[in-house]
């Protein structure tokens, strides 16, 4: 092909220079794969409370940078001068305090106590927002489910359906009959569509969580794994329990705060006259403590210890009583589930089985065959709805565990 326009050769540009990059928007917007800890990692990267939590943590960190650093020493130097008597004298000294109290090391201590706390909060808050993407991420597989419930009910149908035709051309089934499983179909397929929109939103809604270009497909089980009790406290409960002992470390410093700081003077002293002389300079200074004794250190170490106290007793709490709710909640879904299975599985085929003998024998309508279908289809419902609670619970368990830490 020749291009002999100005306007085509400008096309021609404009549709090579859009290749790479329509390439490259067909790249992006490729479905991901995701399984469980794909997930985990990319909440943890995405999620703003997390990231939030995390530069409070390192917030935090800065405040103990310099807070236990000894007092700077201090070169001063000084000129006196007597006109009348026209001599002049320089004084140049060097002064190095000296800190006998437990302030600073006070200071350093409850900075420990707020880096602490704020590592103890950043992981309750990756806990739940893992938790969060979790429950969306199980929520989606239980809709590709039951997409795949549908769809296998609505298959058995078509089948019947087909068969059905074939008899009602023959005249071995009525009209009625016929009817009668058309409008089954359509409820099924009803059914099917509904199933298919929702778990295309609960896909959506990970996606947007996320932040992926298209949905994803997902791999994983619903159904929990068997997995023993956590038996060691969570991280963030061991973090809460050293923001404690930092701040009554705090307070055990400060109560050496009232000791002065005893400063040191020595230098050299130049007389500049008839005659130059040198001496020397030496000397000493120390506070008063009047009306600063350390009060307010030993105060606020005190709050921050009860303050802290508290809110590691408010987190055990918390955690005990999701730990028995969620144990509560796996322990009558996963029973459920079993008792389900039990009870159900051998009445099913039975059901089948009477109902597929008796039709073909001619002793039982279609209208009955397509009530054992439905049957089946609701089973299989219940069982997937089970399955979810179970996940559910799982995650609240592994959540309140400090698993998901």
């Amino acid at each position: 092909m020749i291009v002999r326009s100005p306007s085509a050769w400008a096309a021609v540009a404009a549709l090579c220079g859009a290749l790479p990059h329509a390439h490259a928007h067909a790249q992006r917007a490729a479905p991901q794969v995701l399984s469980e800890a794909d997930v985990i990692r990319l909440v943890r990267a995405s999620d703003p409370g997390v990231r939030r939590a995390r530069l409070n943590v390192e917030a935090a960190a800065a405040g103990e940078v310099g807070v236990d650093a000894y007092p700077n020493p201090r070169l001063s130097w000084e000129r006196e001068h007597l006109p009348d008597a026209g001599e002049s004298e320089d004084a140049i000294a060097l002064s190095i305090p000296i800190a006998l109290s437990g302030e600073r090391a006070a200071r350093a201590a409850l900075a420990r106590a707020d880096t602490a706390s704020a590592r103890a909060a950043a992981l309750r808050e990756r806990s739940a927002a893992t938790r969060r993407g979790l429950e969306l991420f199980y929520a989606a597989l239980a809709a590709g489910a039951r997409v795949e419930l549908e769809r296998a009910a609505l298959a058995r149908l078509e089948k019947g359906a087909a068969v059905l035709a074939r008899r009602h051309e023959e005249g071995t089934a009525s009209g009625y009959e016929r009817a009668r499983v058309d409008l089954e179909l359509e409820l099924s397929r009803s059914a099917l569509r509904e199933a298919e929109a929702g778990a295309a939103a609960q896909r959506a809604r990970l996606a947007a969580l996320l932040g992926l270009v298209a949905e994803p497909q997902l791999r994983g089980a619903l159904a929990p794994a068997e997995t023993g009790g956590s038996a060691t406290a969570p991280e963030s409960a061991r973090q809460d329990a050293l923001a404690g002992e930092q701040a009554r470390s705090a307070g055990r410093e400060a109560e050496s705060a009232w000791l002065p700081t005893v400063e040191l003077h020595a230098g050299v002293k130049l007389a500049d006259g008839a005659s130059t002389e040198a001496g020397y300079v030496a000397g000493l200074s120390l506070d008063l403590p009047l009306f600063d004794h350390g009060q307010g250190l030993r105060a606020r170490s005190g709050a921050r210890a009860a303050l802290a106290d508290a809110r590691a007793q408010e987190a055990t709490r918390a955690r005990e009583l999701a730990i028995a709710h969620a144990t509560g909640e796996l322990i009558r879904a996963q029973r459920e589930l079993g008792a389900l299975k039990a009870g159900t599985g051998a009445l099913l085929e039975r059901l089948q089985r009477a109902a597929r003998t008796g039709y073909v024998e001619g002793r039982r309508s279609v209208v009955e065959l397509l009530d054992v279908q439905r049957a089946q289809t609701r089973v299989a419902r219940r069982r997937l709805l089970l399955q979810h609670a179970a996940r559910r619970a799982d995650l609240a368990l592994r959540d309140a565990r400090g698993e998901l830490e």
